[in-house]
């Protein structure tokens, strides 16, 4: 198989399995929701939600999408890909750079 130097597949700037960010803990615990009550929401282990909250485990868009249900959050404020947060940061003002 030969890949296009423009896939755009191929030139994606993260790694999904180190990049994706979650607030599991954060939005379980603001709502009072310990591991095994919301692992037993979504029918999986303790011991999931355990490895998503410490990025150990990457959950499938099933899995992320019935924790987000189950906490009644959009998904997008319980998981991020952290290259799609630096890439929307602008980029500092060169200090070296003169300004009329």
């Amino acid at each position: 198989m030969t890949t296009k130097l423009n896939d755009p597949i191929r030139e994606l700037p993260y790694h999904p399995m180190t990049d994706l960010i979650n607030s599991l803990k954060e939005k379980r615990t603001a709502q009072g929701i310990t591991q095994e009550t919301l692992a037993e929401r979504v029918g999986v282990t303790r011991q999931t939600i355990i490895a998503i909250e410490k990025a150990k485990f990457v959950p499938s868009v099933k899995l992320a999408l019935a924790l987000a249900d189950a906490l009644e959050i959009p998904v997008n404020e319980l998981f991020w890909l952290g290259s799609l947060a630096r890439a929307s940061q602008p980029d500092p003002i060169p200090t070296d750079v003169k300004t009329k």
